[in-house]
């Protein structure tokens, strides 16, 4: 979406006068911020998740079947996660069909968790979260 994209760029400009104001900039030790709670986490993923899954775009086919990508996942990653949950694997046309909603989760545990985004500030979140996807890290 624009607007979280628009509310992601606010939030960096933010991060960006908030530490050039900062003590630390002086001289001064830096405080230790306050771990983001759960639901601070969760929203900035949220938020996250929408602008990364918005440049990844839709499906794309592959060499082989494994290869293909839908919404930045490849149907060998949602097949590996649905079998880790204990469910059967999907075809590739299924495949062809899945949402956001269908793949939050895998996003969540092989990039989010897996990178630690929940505990960065939210535009090195972004950054760190979307350069795991692309690159599948």
């Amino acid at each position: 979406d624009e607007a979280n994209i628009q509310n992601i760029s606010r939030q960096t400009s933010d991060l960006i006068k908030d530490r050039a104001s900062s003590p630390a900039a002086d001289g001064a030790a830096a405080t230790t911020p306050a771990t983001p709670s759960l639901a601070e986490q969760s929203a900035l993923f949220d938020k996250c998740l929408a602008v990364t899954a918005r440049l990844e775009g839709g499906y794309q086919d592959g060499k082989t079947d494994n290869e293909a990508k839908n919404l930045g996942v490849t149907l060998a990653q949602y097949n590996a996660w649905l079998s880790n949950k204990k469910l059967d694997p999907i075809t590739k046309d299924a495949f062809k069909q899945i949402t956001l909603a269908d793949v939050k989760e895998v996003y969540r545990t092989d990039y989010w968790n897996k990178l630690q985004c929940g505990l960065m500030p939210a535009a090195l979140a972004l950054t760190v979260f979307d350069f795991g996807v692309s690159s599948d890290t």
